[in-house]
């Protein structure tokens, strides 16, 4: 008789590497299923690609390392695409079913009683609107007002930022102050932009001016303010121009590939590399190799404050010597689609003990000016300086062309640098926003 049982038979080994194959091919799918499903499902409920796009985003931003911002623009980058490739999908089978609620104001158009354009498309013309009410200088909800496009400011002023402009000034922080560069608010009201932070363990409100445009990258100086709270409660500020380097020299402005130097076959040109302070736009080159953000590094003097900020994903193309054009026409513009809704901060103050940079021993708890026009040589490319003054009585006894300044005794003495923490990240919504913003 035979026994029962006995031993085993041998699978074939091709069976087994069949099957492990298989299995894994599985699991691939239904992991891709749930992760980017769910992408597809919120654009399928928006039929608005800069909407997923500001969800992926910040996916982008929780996962990267403040300290690798290639990785954070490939992330950003392949959000466009993919978030672009699936609300057009489902764009053309099923209706917008997204609402925007605004917060009313009484000159703000919300987004959809605004006749604008779409985010591809530019407004021909040699001269954009300018804005002339009161919401031309209050921060507002994304909207539009004056007959500008949909766009928005960022972050709203804080409370306690507010009130310190109120006591000092007689107004709550307000675009086109006196610290603005020259028409800046009529001509580029868009780029105004605010955001908050905490950094060195203070809070800080930076008002600054910046969009991924031609008529601000062609721009050497910006304007700018900072309301920082420290740990005390106590209150200090900053205001005056930033300089973001010379468009007309190759070191201070650039496309992403050209800030390391080398020969450029595509516009014939031998790049020098690149200076301390610029802005470095994406230009089709780098779209392609997925770098999208835009890169702007700022310098206001040793007394003040040094503002790295990051557009992602930037709302046109750099063009080689886009400042010599006729800037202010947008048909010449070449937008790229994003709307720059991502930004990053990376924020730098010396005090006078910092072990790095040393900065100026200021006037402490007590108002001082600083003049507002800097000291520049702008042949040579050096970054400009500011003429600090003396203590004065109060925020309205400057003279002429000097800017009040107020830093209290218990702002940190180091300062706010990357080895105490200076650098934050956010996606700021933008549904029915179109470009200049």
């Amino acid at each position: 008789m035979k026994r029962r049982g006995g031993p085993a038979k041998k699978r074939p080994l091709w069976k087994l590497l069949f099957v492990s194959i298989f299995s894994f091919f599985i699991l691939v799918c239904i992991t891709a299923i749930v992760v980017y499903g769910n992408l597809d499902f919120r654009a399928q409920a928006t039929g608005n690609a800069a909407m997923c796009e500001n969800l992926c985003q910040r996916i982008c931003v929780q996962r990267s390392s403040s300290t690798n911002r290639i990785q954070n623009d490939d992330c950003s980058a392949r959000c466009t695409l993919m978030c672009t490739q699936f609300a057009s999908r489902y764009r053309s089978s099923r209706p917008n079913t997204t609402s925007v609620t605004i917060t009313p104001t009484p000159s703000i158009a919300p987004p959809s009683q605004a006749q604008t354009p779409s985010p591809t498309t530019v407004v021909s013309g040699t001269a954009p609107q300018t804005p002339s009410t009161e919401a031309s200088i209050h921060w507002h909800a994304l909207g539009t007002h004056d007959g500008l496009n949909v766009h928005e400011h960022g972050d709203k002023p804080p409370d306690w930022a507010d009130s310190f402009s109120q006591r000092s000034f007689g107004h709550p922080v307000i675009f086109s102050g006196d610290e603005a560069t020259p028409n800046e608010n009529a001509l580029k009201h868009q780029a105004y932009k605010g955001f908050f932070m905490r950094a060195s363990g203070v809070d800080i409100f930076i008002r600054y001016h910046s969009m991924s445009a031609p008529t601000d990258r062609s721009g050497p100086l910006h304007s700018y303010e900072v309301y920082a709270k420290d740990g005390s409660g106590n209150i200090s500020f900053w205001q005056g121009w930033i300089f973001h380097g010379y468009p007309e020299h190759r070191d201070q402005r650039m496309s992403r590939h050209n800030e390391q130097p080398g020969f450029d076959s595509v516009n014939g040109i031998n790049w020098p590399g690149r200076s301390q302070f610029i802005i470095a736009g994406a230009d089709t080159v780098d779209w392609e190799k997925f770098l999208r953000c835009e890169q702007w590094y700022g310098h206001a003097g040793l007394w003040s404050w040094d503002l790295s900020i990051t557009i992602c994903g930037a709302t046109t193309y750099y063009s080689v010597d886009e400042h010599l054009g006729d800037i202010y026409n947008q048909s010449t513009w070449h937008p790229t689609g994003s709307l720059g809704g991502s930004r990053r901060l990376e924020v730098s103050h010396y005090g006078p003990t910092n072990p790095r940079v040393g900065g100026a021993n200021l006037p402490f708890d007590k108002w001082f000016c600083v003049k507002k026009l800097p000291n520049e040589t702008r042949s040579s490319g050096r970054t400009p300086t500011w003429d600090v003054g003396v203590a004065v009585s109060g925020p309205t006894a400057c003279q002429n062309g000097w800017l009040p300044q107020y830093v209290a005794s218990t702002f940190p003495k180091v300062g706010v640098y990357f080895e105490t923490g200076n650098t934050a990240e956010k996606s700021f919504p933008v549904p029915g926003v179109t470009i200049p913003n």
